[in-house]
Parts: structure tokens; C-alpha cells; sequence
């Protein structure tokens, strides 16, 4: 039975111009959607390119920019998660609800992410139209924060183990109550998944590059926590010599943790064994060789 999918809006799909609102200084980014990656889940993922032609000057926010790139859209109005599934009913998105959440958070004076909104309580009724709209833009929210930070932390190896960021932002929409937060990163072309690649074409010095490359993200304060084979890319498919991971919507971040605290952290989540168990599963037991074996007792 095929499971329903979040309808993709004109806006996102191939053509359609976009009005980019590129931090830190405000500036105005046309950009045209070459395709979107459908089916859309927690955020919307659209391959671009600059549009012909642009409203500001030139700046160099727009002029780093290469032919294609990725707008990650943390918009929630197209979570997968308001679709029915099992026992939960479907929670269409709802402009009255989206407005009177929006001004709700205005009047309490945080009109963005309420770091201390419990995402685990749910709103008691089902008709409860602004606090749905509330918990949806929270999670939104929460996802930006995370993998936005994320990649800021992990900037000495952007373009290495993870895509490069080139800007972050927010996404300028016609009738609606929010501008959703967008991320501007690396396109990873002719790029094929972990689970899907063909394990004779990857060497093992491509797969240990994996496992060291996610240590570095832990010691530069990131910690995964969703090393799932989907969001680990190789590229070129065929014949990689490059692996990235991605998605750091879920990340845990060290904030004031101290050391032995920070490691207990890096403990309780062990990307490393994620890593070594997703590698030996998809490539072979052998692919890491001695170095990929788990630590003795």
C-alpha cells in the first residue's frame, strides 16, 4: 500500500522563483528551483540555481554561489507528520491557526524558537488549530536551530566529511504568518546512499575517511545521533572518492558541558559505533579492517 505524500506547492517546483532573505545582513537572494526531492518529510529539500536576474547589487553572499545548490526549507506547513498514519488523523496546515500562533508568541515577546517548548506535549485536542500550528513551527524551529549550529561548529570540515554551508536565512512566502528558516549548502552530485552503493566500487580508505571524519565531528562539540544509511552520501556513484554526512536536524551540542561530561554525552550516543556498524553492514564485515574493530573490554 503506497503511504500518502506531502502535495509539493507551485513554489517548489521546477521553475518557480524564490525570495531568499540571506543572514547576517538581510540580503535579498532570487533563486530558481531546478527540482525538488519529493517525497518532502521534515523539511523540503530543492535543488536550485541563482536566477538570471537579482533584486540587490552584487554582494558576495549571492556571488559565492555555484551553478546548483541545495535550499533546505524547515517549513511546517509540508511536514510528513500531519499526514494520517495508524490511529493519528491527519492535521492539514491552517492559515487562521498559523496567524493566531504567530501572534500569540508576539504578545509573550518570542516570536521565534522557544528553547523551552516541550516538543514531547502535545496538544490535548485534536482541534486545537493554533496549538498545532505552535507544536508544528516549534519542531521546525528546533530542526533550524540544530542543523544550522551544527554546521556553523563544524565549519573546519565543511566540504570535507559534511556538504559546505554557504548561507543561512529565511524563505519570504506569499499568505502565510511565517517566513520559514532555509539553509543554503553543497549540492553532492551523482551522489548515491550507503544502503544503495555498490560495496565492490567503495575502498577502504573512503570508508575509514567516514569513520574518522564523524570522531572529528563529535570532538568539535556535534554528536549525530541519526547515522541512518540514507544520510550518508558517496559520490561519484559509480566510482566514489568522496563521502559526506548529512542531515543535523536532530544533533546534540555541546553547550556548557564540561569535558568528562561532554564525554559522557559522546558515550551515551557513540556515532563511532554507528558509523563502524552502518559501513560493515552495507560494504562487508572486512571494509574497515583491524582499525574498524571494536575496542577490547
Amino acid at each position: 500500500m503506497k503511504l500518502p505524500e506531502v502535495e509539493t506547492p507551485s513554489y517548489y517546483k521546477p521553475g518557480a522563483i524564490l525570495t531568499l532573505q540571506l543572514a547576517p545582513d538581510d540580503i535579498t537572494c532570487l533563486v530558481e528551483v531546478i527540482k525538488p526531492f519529493i517525497p518532502f518529510t521534515i523539511s523540503q529539500v530543492l535543488l536550485c540555481k541563482p536566477a538570471e536576474s537579482q533584486t540587490e547589487p552584487s554582494h558576495p553572499l549571492i556571488d559565492q554561489l555555484p551553478e546548483a545548490f541545495i535550499v533546505k526549507v524547515y517549513d511546517p506547513r509540508y511536514m510528513d507528520h500531519r499526514l494520517p498514519f495508524k490511529s493519528r488523523p491527519a492535521r492539514p496546515w491552517s492559515l487562521d491557526g498559523e496567524q493566531e500562533a504567530a501572534t500569540r508568541r508576539e504578545e509573550r515577546g518570542c516570536p521565534g524558537r522557544d528553547a523551552n517548548y516541550d516538543l514531547a506535549n502535545w496538544p490535548e485536542e485534536d482541534d486545537d488549530k493554533p496549538g498545532w500550528e505552535e507544536w508544528y513551527f516549534q519542531s521546525a524551529e528546533d530542526q533550524y536551530y540544530h542543523e544550522s549550529e551544527a554546521y556553523k561548529r563544524l565549519e573546519p570540515v565543511q566540504g570535507v566529511t559534511i556538504p559546505r554551508c554557504y548561507g543561512y536565512g529565511t524563505l519570504k512566502l506569499p499568505q502565510r504568518a511565517i517566513s520559514p528558516h532555509i539553509l543554503v549548502i553543497e549540492y553532492i552530485s551523482d551522489a548515491e546512499t550507503l544502503e544503495k552503493i555498490d560495496p565492490a566500487c567503495v575502498p577502504p580508505e573512503l570508508a575509514q575517511s567516514l569513520l574518522n571524519g564523524i570522531k572529528e565531528v563529535n570532538q568539535l562539540g556535534v554528536v549525530h545521533t541519526d547515522l541512518n544509511p540514507g544520510n550518508i552520501l558517496l559520490t561519484p556513484r559509480d566510482r566514489p572518492t568522496r563521502a559526506v554526512v548529512i542531515d543535523f536536524g536532530h544533533a546534540g551540542l555541546r553547550e556548557e558541558e564540561d569535558d568528562e561530561t561532554w564525554r559522557e554525552v559522546l558515550e551515551e550516543n557513540d556515532d563511532p559505533y554507528w558509523m563502524r556498524a552502518r559501513l560493515k553492514r552495507s560494504l562487508g564485515e572486512d571494509i574497515l579492517g583491524s582499525s574498524g574493530a571494536a575496542p577490547a573490554a
